[in-house]
């Protein structure tokens, strides 16, 4: 599957080539990258040690606060930042950016609770539980080769709502079939509808 990826993925071209003559936020790559690493960190540690994780996400906490202010006194002077703070004053950018993380959240968080649940509770290995969650990559595989044509069909708003709508109809569906079997297959319907969380365009009108 990874070498079928990586095959097909050479065909792709990049709509919007990279401009070599555009500097490069280094500097703020590097905060940015130490200040999120502090927090995970800080997170994980939470069962060990309590101290350990308030000083980690503290600092995490500040590293951060230090690349935000780098961002704007780059700006200030002119210079081009790693991520700009007027991308947040669009509020079409915003509603996007809410979306996609809500989005992740759910697709992301049913996928470590039922990788968990799997593992621990019924005591399929890791090889197991990658055959099952095989459905859910199935999901993904049609609702990405739909999207493009859906997208010139409908509506961002109509695609994104109704994403929203077949994964949570998706989940449950997983817990109502789940709990009543032992068997992996009743893991299937749901993975499948949960993971056709219709993508969305790159039109910039997607959140209206």
């Amino acid at each position: 599957m990874i070498a079928l990826i990586i095959i097909l993925s050479r065909r792709i071209k990049d709509p919007l080539p990279a401009d070599p003559t555009r500097p490069f936020d280094t500097a703020g790559a590097v905060l940015s990258a130490v200040g999120l690493i502090l927090i995970v960190t800080g997170i994980l540690a939470a069962d060990n040690n309590i101290w350990l994780m308030i000083a980690l996400l503290v600092l995490g906490a500040l590293v951060l606060l230090w690349f935000f202010l780098s961002v704007r006194a780059k700006e200030r002077a002119g210079k081009e930042p790693l991520l700009s703070t007027s991308l947040f004053r669009n509020r079409t950018s915003n509603l996007g950016l809410v979306t996609q993380n809500i989005q992740w959240l759910i697709l992301m968080g049913t996928s470590f609770v039922v990788a968990t649940y799997l593992q621990v509770v019924r005591g399929y290995d890791a090889i197991q539980t990658g055959v099952i969650f095989t459905a859910a990559t199935l999901g993904l595989l049609v609702s990405s080769l739909a999207a493009a044509r859906l997208a010139e069909r409908h509506t961002q708003r109509t695609l994104i709502m109704t994403g929203f709508i077949v994964t949570i109809a998706g989940v449950g569906v997983l817990l109502s079939m789940v709990s009543g079997t032992p068997s992996a297959w009743a893991f299937a319907p749901g993975l499948l509808a949960a993971a056709v969380f219709l993508p969305r365009s790159p039109d910039p009108s997607a959140t209206r």
